[in-house]
C-alpha cells in the first residue's frame, strides 16, 4: 500500500491490551513509523511483531474454542459450530493523551463468507515492519472511546 502522508490522519498508538493484559511490545514499534486511521482500508494492519503478540494472546484467551484453518489473509480463525454465544476478550488500543479505544466484538472478528460458523481475528500483519500501522474502518466504526 502506498499513501500520500500529507492526506493522512496520524494517531499516537502506544500499545495494545487483550483481556486487560498489555502486550509486551515497545511503543516505538508503532511510533517510529506512525499509525493512521483510514476509512478506505477495511481491516487493521499492525507491525508483524505486534500482530504476532496480539494473535498469540487472543489464541490463549480463546483456548476453549476450536481453531479453524486460515482464511485468506487471516490466520487466527475459529470454528464456532455448535457454540451459541461467543465470549471474545476485549481488545484495547492505548493512545497518547491517555485515550483508550476498546473494540466491540464486530471490530475484533470477521465472519467468513464461505462458512458463517468460521470467524477470524479482523487484524492482519503488515508485510514489513517499516509499513504504517493502519486502523481500518471495521475496527474504528466498532469501537468505544474512553479518556482515562
Amino acid at each position: 500500500r502506498s499513501y500520500n502522508r500529507s492526506s493522512l490522519y496520524f494517531l499516537e498508538l502506544l500499545g495494545i491490551s487483550v483481556a486487560g493484559s498489555r502486550l509486551d511490545v515497545p511503543p516505538t514499534i508503532f511510533t517510529s513509523v506512525g499509525t493512521v486511521i483510514d476509512s478506505g482500508t477495511s481491516i487493521t494492519y499492525l507491525p508483524p511483531l505486534a500482530y504476532t503478540a496480539l494473535s498469540t494472546k487472543l489464541r490463549q484467551s480463546m483456548a476453549d474454542y476450536p481453531q479453524a484453518p486460515a482464511q485468506e489473509k487471516f490466520d487466527t480463525c475459529y470454528d464456532m459450530t455448535g457454540n451459541g454465544r461467543i465470549q471474545l476478550p476485549e481488545i484495547t488500543l492505548h493512545f497518547g493523551c491517555a485515550t483508550d479505544v476498546s473494540f466491540n466484538p464486530l471490530g475484533i472478528v470477521l465472519i467468513t463468507k464461505k462458512n458463517p460458523y468460521i470467524c477470524c481475528l479482523g487484524f492482519a500483519a503488515n508485510k514489513k515492519s517499516e509499513d504504517l500501522t493502519v486502523i481500518g474502518i471495521i475496527s474504528s466504526e466498532n469501537s468505544i472511546f474512553s479518556m482515562t
